[in-house]
């Protein structure tokens, strides 16, 4: 990770912003495709499958928020990149309505970690008032990976 230390943290920042503004939409889009196709979810259970990810995303909000403000943001947010990509492989891995519930419980949990932890990261390694326009760029930068990201989910979509 020496490489990672150099690059500065605003745009460390931003590139953590949209790369994940661009893998969340792609795996949204291709998570619909393969609920509907491959799962053959119906109109109902697609409904359950984001109750799952909301109630999740209720329950550990607060206990993972602890772990971000007492031990370290940084590593909050490691921690909730692996287990959101554990939550995607698990729905991946076992191809049933019941795994895809579950995957979304694991997503949520792991989304907890970082939610919060990543502004507030950047707020300390670069102090509020530079973040106030950091949060600006970075919404424009995710944005922009999202719009990119629509083509690829459509190609996706189309094999």
């Amino acid at each position: 990770m020496p490489a990672l230390r150099r690059i500065p943290p605003a745009a460390l920042y931003l590139l953590l912003n949209a790369a994940t503004a661009f893998t969340f939409a792609v795996m949204f889009t291709s998570t619909m495709l393969y609920y509907i196709s491959v799962i053959r979810l119906d109109p109902f259970q697609l409904v359950l499958v984001g109750t799952a990810l909301e109630v999740a995303i209720f329950l550990f909000e607060i206990p993972t928020g602890i772990v971000a403000d007492l031990y370290s943001r940084r590593l909050s947010i490691i921690i909730g990149k692996i287990v959101i990509g554990l939550g995607y492989v698990q729905m991946v891995l076992i191809p049933t309505a019941a795994a895809v519930y579950i995957g979304q419980i694991i997503w949520g949990f792991g989304y907890t970690f970082t939610s919060g932890a990543t502004d507030a990261w950047i707020a300390d390694e670069i102090g509020e008032e530079r973040a106030a326009g950091l949060y600006l760029r970075s919404s424009q930068f995710g944005a922009a990976a999202g719009i990119a990201a629509l083509t690829v989910g459509v190609l996706n979509g189309r094999r």
